[in-house]
């Protein structure tokens, strides 16, 4: 199949079509995100490896940022620019080898969320590169380390 074939493939069926039709026979995609317009010394890496309990890579697991509003600004060649604005996810996916790393702006406040998991971690964005799943980096009741524990409903009636 060339190149050509493939985008249009996409095109017409949906990258998750295509995603689903791979995963069985061995295979992976990922999108490559297009480079940040800031500069390199506003962001820092967040990443993360994930495996399965057999010890193999969770390839094209979902790493899903949700930036909250904080009114952080940066100036950036004499321009200032608002951070995390119109608060819209973005997604990432895990490479071949369980690999996730994103660029965040320093200081800004995301949410990330891990497909297929109970993995929530809201978090204020440190000053140096870091692992997205390192719990001291949490700014709030991290999901990952509190267990949930599902309400005793009472049933009332009347005898």
């Amino acid at each position: 199949m060339t190149v050509e074939e493939l985008t249009k493939l996409m095109k017409e069926q949906g990258i998750s079509k295509v995603r689903s039709a791979l995963t069985p026979l061995g295979w992976g995609t990922y999108i490559i995100p297009t480079p940040p317009t800031l500069d390199s010394s506003l962001l820092v890496t967040g990443s993360l490896k994930l495996s399965n309990v057999s010890g193999y890579p969770v390839v094209n697991a979902a790493i899903t940022v949700e930036p909250m509003y904080t009114g952080k600004t940066v100036t950036f060649n004499n321009q200032i620019i608002a951070i995390d604005t119109n608060n819209q996810a973005k997604t990432w996916y895990t490479d071949d080898t369980g690999l996730a790393s994103i660029k965040l702006v320093k200081g800004s406040k995301v949410r990330i969320h891990i497909e297929s998991s109970n993995v929530v971690r809201e978090l204020t964005v440190p000053s140096t590169d870091f692992d997205l799943l390192d719990e001291s980096i949490s700014t709030a009741p991290d999901r990952v380390s509190t267990p949930f524990v599902a309400p005793t409903l009472l049933v009332r009636s009347d005898l």
